[in-house]
């Protein structure tokens, strides 16, 4: 039959699958309950007016220590930094993921530059893993 869309019918096969995946149970898991969402923050400043933006995203596949957000695009004018505005964007998006039921956030950072420093000292911390990505462009 080959590719198909997923079916309550399947579920049984896919908990299998993923608790053969993951090394444990997952009995609980369904695809059908996984969530997505994202939300765009700004920073008002009475005098000035937007000064800082924050993009976040989150995933939340029902696994533990599975899926979390991602803080997708940061960015405070020149004339604010400094003065808190990137700490109280990446606070307020911490409690939205909170909120959520989400417990773990990622940023993309390059060592030893401004960005990483500004977040390691809010207690972001490096961690390593393997990552792979597909391009369009590269299979044209």
């Amino acid at each position: 039959m080959g590719v198909r869309e997923y079916t309550t019918g399947d579920l049984s096969s896919v908990r299998a699958m993923m608790s053969e995946l993951h090394g444990r149970e997952l009995a609980d898991f369904d695809p059908r309950t996984v969530r997505q969402g994202w939300k765009s923050i700004v920073y008002d400043d009475p005098e000035i007016g937007i000064v800082g933006f924050l993009l976040g995203s989150f995933v939340d596949y029902g696994i533990a220590h599975e899926g979390g957000g991602m803080i997708e695009q940061l960015v405070v004018t020149d004339l604010a930094r400094n003065h808190g505005v990137g700490s109280e964007l990446v606070s307020a998006w911490q409690q939205w993921l909170g909120d959520e039921g989400i417990t773990l956030g990622f940023v993309p950072f390059e060592e030893g530059s401004e960005a990483a420093r500004f977040y390691e000292s809010r207690g972001f911390t490096a961690c390593k893993g393997p990552w792979l990505v597909w391009s369009e462009a590269t299979h044209a």
